[in-house]
């Protein structure tokens, strides 16, 4: 017995060095230890896995598939050898396969983790985010403190534009792992697609403290300066992003949108150049390069750039929106009018196309009745919108219903001091 004692010993001794030297990157190490035990227990389960966990890491996926098959001739029901098949089949580009054993290891056994995270993993390099979030969620649902399922979950949650939910579960990552930089860098990216950005300065400065090399985690902290219009502190993170990655072309429009902000129109449109001949093709820059002249007064050279961004973009709301505000100024009205039309067929219910529309339709058509049925739409989504309720006055006046006039202008004036203020303004009724 005592000799008994001694081999088991021996043998899970031998095991757990395999294990180390696996997890130390040594796999060919590793298999060699394994294949020594194995020599003199050869169906000891623990090492026929763990060697087939070796050889796959090592990308020999059919010996790995073969060291899983022999544990499931001996346990038919070994999740953690299905799902290392699944691992197998998902490396040698079988992935309906993965699939099918993914979900033979959960149906062995429901609570086993690594499934649903590797189930979910290939859900979502499918582009499968919504399917991908529900196994992820299985796998935090059986180990809470799994941070890698709760940053692809969050990832999903992010590419579907759920930005709250993807918060919260990068939340629970740096809560998990606080050095866990994309984290906290992917957490700053989606406060600033919330609005929120303070805590993405906080956050995507923790990520630069974690990583100082992250161009990325500069170039967020400059997006959210300048939202919230601080543009020398906007300036300085695009320019300690694209020190760190000279090609990065996000931090360079970037650049250039805080510089116009600053007033140096032509370094602005000098950098937006420069993007454009690494990128000739990047409608960003196109559309941006269209912004600043726009708001520089140089309109027709507005309206080609908003011409390249649509070449490239057909679907571009706001390039639409842009050409038409800059045809406006060179007093194109009828090819203004065009452009909005089109972003209304892009976005139908949008107030600030609608808006847009009813002011154009005015001033090109005289046709008040038509843009007071733009201004009701718009007042219908914003109710406080200063600019409708004007349009709408004047429009009933020169409808000739000046007592209906009056009416929605003290109405509107009730709701909100600033049309009051408009209204006013433009000495209405």
């Amino acid at each position: 017995m005592t000799g008994d004692r001694l081999d088991e010993q021996a043998i899970e001794m031998s095991l757990s060095e395999g294990v180390a030297l696996a997890d130390s990157g040594k796999y060919q190490e590793a298999v060699d230890r394994f294949d020594d035990l194995l020599a003199v227990s050869p169906c000891n389960i623990e090492a026929l896995y763990q060697r087939g966990v070796a050889s796959g890491r090592m990308g020999r996926h059919l010996e790995a598939d073969d060291c899983f098959d022999r544990v499931l001739a001996i346990v038919p029901g070994h999740a953690r050898a299905w799902v290392g098949k699944g691992v197998a089949a998902q490396a040698m580009g079988n992935a309906a396969q993965a699939i099918l054993l993914f979900d033979r290891a959960i149906a062995c056994d429901i609570a086993c983790g690594a499934a649903w995270f590797d189930k979910g993993l290939l859900h979502k390099s499918a582009g499968l985010d919504r399917e991908a979030i529900g196994c992820f969620g299985k796998a935090v649902a059986i180990d809470s403190g799994n941070a890698p399922a709760w940053m692809n979950k969050g990832i999903c949650h992010s590419l579907l534009a759920e930005f709250k939910e993807a918060v919260g579960c990068f939340e629970i990552v740096v809560r998990v792992e606080p050095a866990y930089a994309n984290a906290w860098l992917n957490a700053g990216i989606c406060y600033v697609a919330l609005g929120r950005y303070s805590e993405a300065i906080a956050c995507t400065r923790r990520a630069r403290e974690l990583v100082p090399e992250s161009g990325a985690a500069w170039k967020f902290e400059g997006d959210a300066h300048l939202k919230l219009g601080e543009h020398t502190q906007a300036v300085a993170c695009y320019a300690e992003a694209i020190a760190r990655d000279e090609g990065q072309v996000s931090a360079r429009i970037g650049w250039g949108m805080a510089k116009a902000a600053q007033g140096h129109t032509g370094e602005a449109l000098a950098m937006l150049d420069e993007v454009l001949a690494i990128d000739p093709a990047c409608a960003y820059a196109w559309f941006d390069k269209g912004t600043i002249l726009e708001k520089a007064d140089r309109f027709a050279e507005a309206v080609r750039a908003f011409d390249q961004a649509l070449g490239l973009e057909p679907g571009n709301l706001f390039a639409w929106m842009g050409k038409g505000a800059a045809l406006d100024r060179l007093g194109r009205i009828d090819d203004a009018l065009a452009c909005y039309e089109r972003a209304l067929a892009l976005s139908p219910g949008n107030a600030v196309v609608l808006l847009a529309m009813g002011w154009e339709i005015l001033k090109v058509r005289h046709d008040p009745r038509m843009a007071i049925d733009c201004f009701d739409r718009v007042i219908a989504i914003t109710p406080l919108a200063p600019l409708a309720w004007l349009g709408k006055v004047i429009s009933l006046e020169l409808c000739g219903q000046e007592a209906e006039a009056r009416m929605v202008a003290s109405r509107g004036a009730r709701l909100d001091r600033s049309i009051a203020a408009v209204l006013e303004r433009i000495g209405s009724p």
